[in-house]
């Protein structure tokens, strides 16, 4: 059995180093480090800093620069491909470098999957700011998350971190239309509508800190949420009527999340992104 790990960096090495040495004595046997920085020396400073942990590690340690940022599912694609293609594995990790592993996350994970045959990607608990989360399901017509099941959701996954069979992987596994945020969304609706099992661990815990490459109230966060957003509700539509009635919830949510937030960081951020979003996304489909 043969398990591998994925791991996005983005001028974000010591918090990968931090990720990586979480991930020691839990049965792996390689873990890729795809470098999403498009930076030479931002690059040598991840090598510098990982250094040891290629002697030290008892996995087999892969660092792979990119030329440009390419976002979340695009680089995990990215990943999944050279695995898939120079060394396939039975299960791949795909971890947020700003999380930490549990002493027994993987191996939790992975007997759970031994013992559900059926179930073909899993999650474990998050902890965060303090906080643990469970999971989420996620309501198709407004786009708001809620903490137990209820009419018109579906469970989401994060894709902060996932463990998965290489037996549903199939190319592009994420939809790459999502720069980041919302790609995890769609990959855990498409995949139950396929008919796949995914679950929640309850055994299983990672420590997340959470917008590990952007900042809460800032422009990035701002405009890839809401077209993260806008995106789904266009993508988990199937006829036009519900097209039009996820627009316009998301309308009058998306504005008044702009409102509190611009109240609670006391920044017009929030409300220029929303418009940004709305205007680009409005754009590409003209």
């Amino acid at each position: 059995m043969k398990i591998a790990a994925i791991i996005l960096n983005y001028f974000g090495e010591q918090k990968t180093r931090k990720c990586l040495i979480s991930l020691q004595k839990q049965k792996l046997t390689t873990v890729l480090v795809l470098d999403n920085s498009a930076d030479l020396n931002a690059f040598k400073l991840l090598e510098e800093t990982t250094a040891d942990l290629i002697e030290q590690s008892d996995f087999r340690l892969i660092l792979q620069p990119n030329t440009t940022n390419v976002g979340f599912g695009k680089g995990m694609n990215q990943a999944l491909r050279w695995f898939e293609t120079h060394s396939p594995h039975n299960f791949y990790l795909l971890i947020n470098n700003d999380a930490e592993a549990d002493l027994q996350m993987v191996n939790n994970l992975i007997d759970w999957l031994n013992t559900h045959p059926k179930t073909m990607m899993v999650s474990p608990q998050i902890l965060s700011n303090h906080q643990l989360f469970p999971c989420f399901y996620y309501h198709i017509s407004t786009g708001l998350l809620f903490r137990n099941k209820i009419r018109g959701s579906f469970l989401y996954l994060s894709g902060c971190c996932l463990l998965l069979r290489k037996e549903i992987v199939t190319f592009p596994f994420f939809d790459e239309t999502f720069f980041m945020y919302g790609e995890d969304t769609e990959l855990s609706w498409r995949l139950q509508k396929q008919g796949h099992i995914i679950e929640n661990v309850m055994n299983a815990t990672v420590i997340h800190e959470g917008v590990g490459s952007s900042t809460k109230g800032g422009e990035f966060y701002e405009y890839q949420m809401v077209t993260a957003h806008l995106l789904l509700a266009h993508k988990l539509a199937d006829n036009y009527l519900k097209s039009f009635i996820f627009f316009g919830l998301r309308s009058i949510i998306l504005t008044i999340r702009a409102f509190l937030r611009a109240f609670r960081y006391r920044s017009l951020v929030p409300f220029k992104m929303l418009l940004k979003a709305w205007k680009n996304y409005i754009s590409t489909i003209n």
